[in-house]
């Protein structure tokens, strides 16, 4: 399989046959708290020491290619969370990846992060060829009367 090279946007790598190509989303606003590993104390230390003025994570997104199928992992928070994210369009292509190439979506969990529209438009008008699939019990959870 041919691939392209990396740019800031994308990077792609081959496990075995399969390409992957983790495409970056932009970042959102966190809680320091959120963090794991690390004390926030300690954490916001190194935020201070690297003058960074507020608490920020990176958003990716991963295609897989394999056998001529072209998976999205998750389809990214869009736009509408906050104006530094919503870049996953724009990052796929810059990979090679158009919306049309998608033929599946794989939600990994139905958090805004994950899901929400990437470009305006209800993501199913975004990737018109793609089968969208969840895990039952994530559907199901989302669907109940009462999720919590």
């Amino acid at each position: 399989m041919q691939t392209s090279p990396n740019a800031p946007g994308f990077y792609r790598f081959m496990v075995g046959d399969i390409e992957v190509i983790c495409i970056n989303d932009g970042t959102l606003s966190s809680d320091i708290n959120a963090l794991r590993g690390v004390s926030a104390e300690q954490a916001q230390a190194l935020f201070d020491e690297s003058f960074f003025p507020e608490v920020r994570c990176t958003t990716n997104n991963f295609i897989i290619r394999s056998q001529g199928r072209t998976a999205l992992v998750d389809v990214g928070a869009g736009p509408f969370i906050d104006d530094t994210a919503g870049k996953m369009l724009e990052n796929a292509a810059a990979a090679g990846i158009s919306p049309a190439d998608i033929d599946t979506v794989l939600f990994t969990h139905i958090h805004p992060d994950h899901n929400q529209r990437t470009d305006g438009s209800e993501w199913n008008k975004v990737f018109t060829h793609a089968v969208v699939k969840m895990h039952k019990a994530e559907f199901e959870f989302w669907l109940s009367d009462d999720p919590q």
